[in-house]
């Protein structure tokens, strides 16, 4: 038995600060009871993941990040067992949307993929709804 998710933790990983900020804000608007671990560098979020013994609620990640890519790093979290059974939803929140990206990250299982939206409320409607759904949705770490 693996140790079930802290439904109040949420990985955001991005390089971008104003993303951090705004993303931040929008979470205390609709999910105030949550904490954001927020990650500049994939590394970084790599070995918290590997660290931590309880795994997070949700990962949210750009695909575009310097050194590690979100790719990369999902890819590292597949390829590893212990991660991998963790099953934490694996969301990409990135910009641009590539198809070829798209593909490749649903070949590596991830559980969405949206584009960065520059309007503050589509962005709350987003995040919104991929809240919702995790919420809701049952999976291995969540019965």
């Amino acid at each position: 038995m693996y140790p079930q998710t802290d439904p109040r933790v949420i990985l955001y990983i991005d390089s971008d600060e104003d993303d951090h900020f705004l993303f931040g804000s929008l979470l205390k608007t609709i999910a105030p009871d949550y904490t954001l671990q927020s990650f500049m560098r994939a590394e970084d979020a790599l070995t918290y993941l590997q660290q931590t013994e309880q795994p997070p609620f949700l990962i949210l990640c750009e695909v575009l990040l310097p050194g590690m890519t979100g790719l990369e790093l999902r890819r590292t979290i597949y390829a590893d067992e212990q991660l991998r059974k963790r099953s934490i939803p694996f969301v990409f929140v990135s910009d641009p949307v590539i198809q070829s990206v798209i593909e490749e990250a649903f070949e590596l299982t991830v559980q969405g993929f949206f584009e960065k939206s520059h309007n503050r409320q589509q962005q709350l409607q987003d995040l919104t709804l991929i809240l919702n759904y995790w919420q809701t949705s049952f999976h291995p770490n969540k019965v």
